[in-house]
């Protein structure tokens, strides 16, 4: 199955740049012209990435980023930002709200590809890491069925508090 992917810009040519970019590399991607039709967007489906800008009209990609930690469903899904703000204090909100990645634009091709295939895979990693452990821990304690929760908000909130 291949990864869904958000891209959120108010721009519409860096929107459909990006999208372009990562459908000829074969993701699967829903694009969202602003803030609030990202968030539209993420009533419907839960993206395994959300590419976005951050300087948008009512909602910036800041608060977008805060409104997806606040919802459970959403809370694991890992963000790259696309911004032309480059300077300390932007990089510095951003990751305080956990965003996974910073590119300023403009942007390549290749650099954007890297950074998304770099962060479904160490995503991908850890949900994988996750469920061998729980599977270990099912099976140290004798024969039974497995009753854990697959990784999702839960482990991301842990992950995060642990490292």
């Amino acid at each position: 199955m291949r990864p869904h992917i958000l891209v959120v810009d108010d721009s519409d040519e860096v929107r459909l740049l990006a999208s372009r970019i990562l459908e000829r590399e074969g993701y699967q991607v829903t694009a969202a012209d602003s803030g609030v039709s990202a968030l539209e967007q993420l009533q419907a489906f839960v993206p395994d990435l959300v590419v976005s800008d951050i300087m948008m009209p009512e909602i910036d990609g800041y608060r977008l980023l805060e409104r997806m930690r606040e919802d459970p469903r959403l809370i694991a899904v890992p963000v790259i930002f696309l911004s032309a703000l480059g300077d300390a204090t932007s990089l510095e909100r951003g990751n305080r709200l956990g965003v996974e990645h910073y590119l300023v634009k403009p942007f390549t091709a290749k650099q954007l590809l890297a950074t998304v295939s770099g962060t479904l895979r160490r995503y991908a990693e850890l949900r994988r890491v996750q469920v061998i452990k729980q599977q270990e821990v099912a099976s140290s304690e004798g024969p039974r069925a497995l009753d854990f929760e697959p990784p999702g908000p839960a482990f991301a909130a842990q992950w995060r508090q642990n490292f």
